[in-house]
């Protein structure tokens, strides 16, 4: 169980954003991010978020300020405020007077009524200052398990998350429950690469300065025939006026000549057609290394009555993907070692991306 981030690492807390308002007593779910008034968001701090990202932002960019900005408990809250914390294991209940241990477990007669997996993330926002750092607390299974894997897998690659920037959005996601199309709205979580932008910069230059290099071989091949060929041409005049009999031999010596550098141009635009068709296949093996996807992890999942196969696995945009796994292929992919790569062959079925073919490209402790 992660510790309180409010009292570990003092910072203190001066905002909450949700996904969702009160609706009456009902809660109502949003497809955008809303920050409300409460006992940690004053109304100055509201009406700065909305100043700052709009009315309805799906997408705020964030950074944090600690290795572990999530926290995950298992929280039951009465009428009089949080009643018992559990980590899954052992949790801590309140009864009349004072707080006291108890086991944690699937069991418990308050799992999944009123005892719920809560997830708290704290950040603080990019370019502002409100002097604390902001909170997004969700109860929602789907988005807590988004959050968790992102931040996972970035602790696996030894990603240092506070030096990096971060975007929280809002996606629609769909299901299927008992034959039906349910839509929903998760959170997400991404690491922004900014030296994305620049390795694709750089590879643009070198493409660039590979075809000038090409450029300057075929003039210098131009220019080195066309010297030739006047030269001899010059000689060729002077025998005429020396001796007409030369003529014949200067004749031959100058056909000779230009077969020659025929021959010489001929393998020298050989040479080029070969530098082109490396840098082809070259781009071609890039663009094929583009679509390689790393294993994070696979789990089992419950979709309608049927138990299925899905794996996480990580694209070269550093993005997590979740994809179904076709059964002829579950006993495969079970054996797969963390940090397999493979170029995938997915296909999509009713919306869900489901592999069901793949190219084993080997095992990639770190991203490419």
């Amino acid at each position: 169980m992660v510790r309180d981030l409010e009292t570990t690492y003092n910072y203190p807390l001066v905002a909450n954003i949700r996904i969702g308002e009160k609706d009456g007593k009902r809660p109502k779910g949003l497809n955008y991010f809303t920050a409300h008034e409460d006992k940690h968001t004053n109304t100055d701090v509201v009406e700065y978020f909305k100043e700052h990202f709009g009315e309805k932002p799906k997408e705020i960019t964030i950074n944090f300020l600690v290795d572990e900005p999530f926290e995950t408990d298992y929280l039951r809250y009465g009428k009089s405020g949080l009643l018992c914390k559990g980590d899954g294991e052992k949790a801590s209940f309140k009864d009349e007077e004072d707080w006291n241990e108890c086991e944690c477990s699937k069991e418990c007669e308050y799992r999944g009524n009123d005892c719920k997996l809560t997830g708290k993330l704290y950040f603080v926002i990019k370019d502002t200052d409100v002097g604390g750092i902001w909170r997004f607390q969700t109860r929602s299974y789907n988005t807590i398990m988004n959050i968790n894997r992102t931040l996972n897998y970035l602790k696996y690659m030894n990603v240092d998350i506070k030096n990096n920037d971060f975007r929280l959005s809002v996606e629609e996601q769909t299901s299927i429950v008992n034959g039906k199309v349910q839509k929903y709205n998760v959170v997400n979580l991404k690491m922004i690469v900014k030296n994305k932008i620049k390795k694709q910069s750089q590879d643009k230059t070198e493409q660039v300065k590979n075809k000038e290099e090409i450029n300057n071989i075929k003039n210098n091949i131009e220019t080195k025939t066309s010297k030739q060929s006047k030269d001899n041409l010059e000689n060729i005049s002077d025998s005429c006026k020396e001796e007409q009999e030369k003529q014949i031999e200067s004749k031959k010596e100058t056909d000779n000549i230009d077969k020659k550098t025929n021959k010489q141009s001929k393998n020298n635009l050989d040479n080029i057609s070969n530098v082109n068709n490396c840098e082809k296949e070259q781009e071609e093996k890039i663009t094929d290394n583009e679509n390689i996807l790393v294993l994070v992890e696979v789990n089992d999942v419950t979709k309608g009555k049927t138990v299925v196969k899905q794996a996480n696995f990580c694209n070269m945009n550093d993005e997590i993907m979740t994809i179904f796994i076709h059964p002829n292929i579950e006993n495969e992919v079970s054996n797969w070692e963390i940090g397999s790569a493979i170029i995938p062959e997915i296909k999509r079925p009713k919306n869900d991306d489901v592999l069901v073919g793949y190219k084993d490209v080997g095992i990639l402790k770190k991203a490419i």
